[in-house]
């Protein structure tokens, strides 16, 4: 028996002796149907959409807001440029932490991140939304 390491699951391949032209020779078997990588599951990636379409409503009512208004998350800043610097920074690296996640197996890890951060930027959206 030959043991092979595949995504972090160890499969045990039993080894086939076939004859062939008077000798013999091990050929492995191939790895059983289960194992092949599935496609992303439709609600990580509904979460990645809403959670970058939650950082886009934010930004846009922030920028829309009545004179005399600013943005009171000092991180932020005054400034457009800082605005869109760390807003998509931070997404950018809350996707990244959530893809590593979601490979490592921690499904539910990973779009408790997303849909949290969408919760914050929509609840802040909707703030921005309300000012008159």
């Amino acid at each position: 028996m030959a043991q092979e390491k595949i995504d972090n699951v160890t499969v045990n391949q039993e080894k086939i002796v076939t004859a062939q032209s008077g000798t013999l020779a091990e050929t492995p078997a191939q790895p059983p149907l289960a194992l092949e990588r599935l496609p992303r599951n439709v609600s990580y990636r509904a979460a990645q959409l809403l959670f970058v379409g939650s950082i886009a409503a934010d930004l846009g009512t922030t920028w829309n807001l009545p004179p005399g208004w600013t943005e009171g998350n000092p991180l932020l800043g005054k400034s457009k440029g800082q605005q869109i610097a760390v807003s998509v920074g931070l997404g950018v690296l809350t996707l990244w932490q959530a893809h590593r996640l979601e490979n490592q197996g921690h499904t539910k890890a990973a779009r408790f991140c997303l849909w949290l951060g969408t919760a914050f930027h929509s609840a802040a959206a909707s703030h921005n939304a309300t000012i008159k």
